[in-house]
């Protein structure tokens, strides 16, 4: 095993947290983000907005990307 990736990995599960934690989290504003639907991503909206708020997609479909499988590394 590569000893680097061990490290990174340790990290990365120490620095880790859940998104949906904090926005229920007494200690974080959820209005910091904003919710949207995907098909209300387009162009003319970051054109608009200029990405200023942090956004949360509940559902991946209508963004019209792909993500990779799960256990793609």
């Amino acid at each position: 095993e590569n000893e680097d990736l061990s490290d990174v990995e340790e990290i990365a599960n120490i620095r880790g947290f859940s998104v949906e934690e904090k926005l229920v989290s007494d200690s974080y504003n959820a209005d910091f983000v904003h919710t949207m639907d995907g098909k209300d991503f387009t162009y003319e909206y970051v054109q608009k907005e200029a990405l200023r708020t942090p956004l949360i997609f509940k559902e991946k479909g209508e963004l019209g990307i792909r993500m990779p499988d799960p256990e793609f590394t």
